[in-house]
């Protein structure tokens, strides 16, 4: 899936979650679950998120392999983790959370494609994958 498929599945997913629990969500809350949805293909070189963030982008997209460490449970927990401590510096660690609910967004949408996600890498390689293939005519439709 795209970036812009990922960011507007996140924003979904936080606006779901408004409207079915009446959890307050302020935009500074949708960005960061934009931010999160958008953030697992930090490990593709050409993606959005990647080319954003200049070295760091760059560097973990030659350590890490697409749709691997970045794109499962622990990857999302401890990436997680790390933007917890940060925001907990300004006093703001539930933030936290509307990250993770982007980033989960993101590896349940590419649950639906051909290439899949393996959620419990690097323990197990089984793949929950479907029959939607990125950048297609019914991505867009979706």
């Amino acid at each position: 899936m795209l970036a812009s498929g990922h960011a507007l599945f996140s924003i979904l997913i936080a606006l779901l979650i408004y409207f079915c629990t009446g959890i307050k969500v302020s935009i500074l809350a949708l960005m960061i679950c934009l931010i999160g949805g958008i953030f697992p293909d930090i490990d593709e070189e050409q993606s959005v998120i990647a080319k954003k963030t200049g070295p760091i982008g760059y560097i973990i997209s030659h350590l890490f392999s697409h749709r691997g460490l970045f794109h499962s449970l622990l990857g999302a927990g401890v990436i997680t983790f790390l933007v917890f401590l940060f925001f907990k510096i300004f006093n703001l660690g539930f933030l936290a959370l509307w990250f993770l609910v982007g980033y989960i967004s993101h590896l349940i949408a590419d649950s639906f494609t051909v290439a899949g996600v393996a959620w419990l890498h690097p323990f197990s390689k089984s793949v929950v994958k479907g029959k939607l293939r990125t950048g297609s005519f019914w991505e867009k439709v979706l």
